[in-house]
């Protein structure tokens, strides 16, 4: 029996990371973190990871080749070295 990092009680520990901080915690404070069980590699999901991640995968011009209004109102400074004024005014 170790104490856990998290409790502070004496109990059976496993190593997990909670906030950011590796330590020895009891099945408790891990199901209450919504952690598994082991630490492991670090689990995510595709979807999660379009979503902290999506600015980054706008495309500059859309499914039908005209310029991607999203692209333009994240990415000005590059959005006017790309596309010119008419294109911009249109699509902006």
């Amino acid at each position: 029996m170790n104490t856990c990092d998290g409790c502070t009680q004496k109990r059976e520990t496993t190593g997990a990371i909670i906030k950011g901080k590796y330590g020895q915690y009891c099945r408790d404070c891990r199901t209450l973190a919504n952690r598994p069980q082991s630490s492991g590699f670090a689990q995510w999901s595709r979807e999660r990871d379009r979503e902290d991640n999506s600015r980054d995968l706008i495309q500059p011009w859309d499914r039908n080749g005209v310029p991607n209004r999203d692209f333009i109102r994240e990415y000005p400074e590059e959005a006017k070295n790309m596309f010119t004024e008419e294109e911009l005014k249109n699509h902006g």
